[in-house]
């Protein structure tokens, strides 16, 4: 069998250990399909009239674009040629973009090519005062403050792509992403998503946010298999968010019916899809079918230097003690870290990555050098199971 990871990488295992775990067969939208079925989506929202009906000459539009959307470039063509043909002059339009585009110049780039100079494209920064407006104050009192251009616009489109796991909050995707940065740290702290009742505070303030800027409309881009679409859900945020996670289950939901003493978990997909958020989604898919005290192996193409949280684990004597000290941290690594603190106090964690060796290794990672060291490790053990894109893969255990 070939084992495909990173950006196309495949490797080549001649084992018979292996049960490889892999999304639904679903029908993606065909790559060059995209623009008009964004169209179609605008011009029939869930609950919601059609774009048409909900602008009117003279309307500013801000699109609020999500990191990791995919084919984003087809997407956003999409969304211009609906508003246009809805009357909003491509004048009118702004697309700000999430802090996580800082990291992608290319994408920028490409954005600004396809767009033209005529049309704004901002970045969000958290920690620049001049960007930010008051859009009003939560429950607790605490202030609450969003990207002006959101602020300012008489549209607000969010558009994000849908991902599975209990700790990714219900709504548009707007806050805390646009906010200052003391709220987004907030947000990140493990401390203030441990219990059942913070989570709901921060969900509250998420909604609050959403019902403060009006939003009628948002985009949900569903990712399929091989990093295709599989769907599009536009109109209201509630009826959005239940068709999308809905359409996300069918693709990704997946029964399993045993463990295994070695667990590979593939993260597959260009540069925004190799990032250490989704190495913590992996590895929660991968926690959850390891017999204990058994390994998992991450396999992956992640080029970024950790983060400021992952930094705590260099060189860790006391990983209880890191543990701890994760819990107070509020970065955008925070939560990622520690579930990879956690992991490593039960067992090993291989990885397959685009970083040196020597930094794996001082992470706590066992670094995997070669293919064939891989397939050597998955041969050693008499039990494996292959999470493919594991990513997005929501197992169920049955057994």
């Amino acid at each position: 069998m070939k084992l495909t990871y990173g950006n196309g990488t495949t490797c080549d295992l001649s084992t018979t250990n292996v049960v490889t775990v892999r999304a639904n067969n679903v029908a993606a939208i065909p790559d060059d399909d995209i623009p008009a079925r964004v169209e179609q989506a605008f011009a029939n929202p869930l609950e919601y009239p059609e774009l048409a009906s909900a602008t009117v000459p003279g309307d500013t539009v801000a699109i609020a674009l999500a990191y990791g959307t995919p084919h984003v470039l087809r997407v956003v063509d999409g969304i211009i040629t609906a508003l246009t043909h809805a009357g909003v002059e491509k004048s009118a339009i702004t697309i700000l973009l999430s802090p996580e585009f800082a990291a992608d110049g290319v994408v920028q780039h490409l954005l600004r090519e396809q767009v033209g100079e005529d049309l704004p494209i901002i970045l969000h920064v958290a920690d620049q005062e001049e960007q930010l407006a008051l859009l009003g104050v939560t429950a607790a009192g605490l202030p609450l403050r969003l990207n002006r251009v959101l602020c300012d616009a008489d549209l607000v489109i969010p558009v994000g792509v849908t991902t599975g796991g209990e700790r990714d909050f219900s709504g548009t995707g707007m806050f805390p992403t646009f906010s200052d940065q003391e709220t987004i740290g907030r947000f990140h702290s493990p401390s203030s998503q441990e219990s059942k009742s913070s989570r709901q505070k921060l969900q509250e303030e998420v909604h609050q946010c959403d019902w403060l800027l009006g939003i009628g409309l948002a985009l949900q881009v569903v990712p399929g298999p091989q990093g295709k679409v599989a769907a599009f859900c536009c109109g209201t945020p509630t009826a959005v968010a239940e068709a999308a996670r809905g359409a996300y289950r069918d693709v990704w939901s997946t029964e399993v019916d045993r463990k295994a003493e070695l667990v590979v978990a593939t993260i597959v997909g260009n540069d925004s899809q190799q990032t250490w958020q989704n190495l913590s989604r992996a590895l929660s898919a991968a926690d959850e079918l390891l017999i204990p005290g058994g390994a998992i192996a991450i396999c992956s193409d992640i080029a970024a230097r950790p983060g400021p949280s992952a930094k705590r684990l260099r060189n860790a004597q006391d990983l209880a003690d890191v543990e701890r000290k994760l819990l107070k941290d509020a970065f955008a690594d925070s939560q990622a870290s520690l579930l990879l603190c956690r992991v490593l106090q039960r067992g090993t964690i291989y990885l397959k990555s685009q970083l040196d060796s020597r930094l794996v290794e001082s992470l706590g990672f066992a670094p995997i050098a070669s293919d064939k060291e891989l397939a050597h490790l998955i041969g050693s053990y008499p039990q494996c199971v292959v999470l493919e894109q594991a990513q997005h893969l929501e197992p169920n255990l049955t057994a």
